[in-house]
């Protein structure tokens, strides 16, 4: 994830390179790590295909590991990729997933993080005030957490969706 907000098109050299000596006997945690970090880095480049293909292998690794916490981060990808492939039910679907163990294992940074597409879909669906809810709700994780960067993607969401609403001047 830091590639991915650092420098990607770096980010995916080294990937292509740790994954020319995946084999047999690479353990699964590292391979889950690898791909997880796959489909980041193809999220920055607009690939949705490959960041939801590399994050479902992600979430099937870390659910076989046992870790319900990565499992729920790999949910989060796929389903956002989900959303940006038009399937929107399915990527709600794991989302809400996501959103479900980050608030049960107390991640708060996940749970605001999964709520902002959650919102996402439920405009694209026509719910403005459920979307609206939900960005509510991410607003009140980040502000004391100090998440500028969540705060500022909330702002420019709901700047978007009050514009479709009709609210130019949002």
């Amino acid at each position: 994830e830091v590639w991915a907000h650092i420098v990607p098109l770096e980010g995916r050299r080294w990937l292509v390179s740790a994954l020319e000596f995946v084999e047999t006997l690479t353990p699964a945690r590292v391979l889950a790590k690898l791909e997880i970090a796959t489909s980041w880095i193809a999220s920055c480049f607009y690939e949705y295909t490959t960041t939801l293909s590399s994050a479902e292998r992600a979430m099937v690794l870390y659910h076989e590991l046992g870790d319900a916490l990565e499992t729920a981060r790999a949910q989060f990808k796929a389903g956002d990729a989900l959303l940006f492939l038009g399937r929107l039910a399915e990527g709600e679907r794991l989302l809400w997933e996501a959103l479900t163990v980050a608030r049960a294992l107390g991640k708060k940074r996940l749970a605001a993080a999964a709520l902002r597409p959650i919102a996402w879909a439920r405009a694209a669906g026509g719910d403005l005030a459920g979307a609206r809810a939900d960005y509510a709700q991410a607003r009140e994780i980040y502000t004391p957490l100090g998440a500028d960067r969540g705060l500022a993607l909330i702002d420019v969401d709901l700047a978007e969706l009050e514009f479709r609403a009709g609210d130019a001047l949002a």
